[in-house]
């Protein structure tokens, strides 16, 4: 019965044999070695790309489109930015950020106020791609939104 065993080897006729006592049977190493090299490499580009977006305070200065308002983002202070109402229906001039906005796991978190109606979110923005920040907040009374801010070139 044994000798209808085939071992992998590098012929592929089976007629190979592993060293005796090398343990090495029916696996196929080269095979196993690629896997694990197959799966780093993937483990390592998504990785690369989740930092490629990982959030930083400045990378949300400049003017940005949120429904029918347009926010200006600056850097203020030495470690922080501020931002402004410059256009929309009304609040024009209004501070949107209620204080400074902390970094999180390549995220954006803080109070911000709504541009209409002044009320105060705790938001987090997370950044798509260099010209989107997707924002994800509720009030104390559990009201919710979500939208984009989108880069106003």
């Amino acid at each position: 019965m044994l000798e209808n065993i085939k071992y992998i080897g590098q012929s592929g006729t089976g007629l190979d044999s592993p060293a005796p006592g090398s343990g090495l049977g029916f696996f196929d190493w080269g095979a196993f070695v690629s896997k694990i090299f197959r799966v780093c490499a993937a483990i390592f580009l998504c990785s690369s790309c989740v930092s490629a977006f990982a959030a930083d305070l400045k990378d949300m200065i400049g003017r940005w489109r949120w429904q029918q308002f347009t926010i200006e983002v600056t850097e203020c202070k030495s470690d922080s930015i501020c931002a402004k109402i410059i256009e929309g229906p009304k609040n024009v001039g209004m501070e949107v950020f209620a204080t400074k906005l902390m970094v999180k796991d390549g995220k954006l978190f803080g109070p911000i106020a709504h541009p209409e109606t002044k009320e105060i979110y705790n938001t987090r923005f997370q950044q798509n791609d260099p010209d989107r920040w997707r924002l994800d907040g509720c009030t104390v009374t559990r009201v919710c939104l979500s939208g984009e801010f989108v880069r106003v070139k």
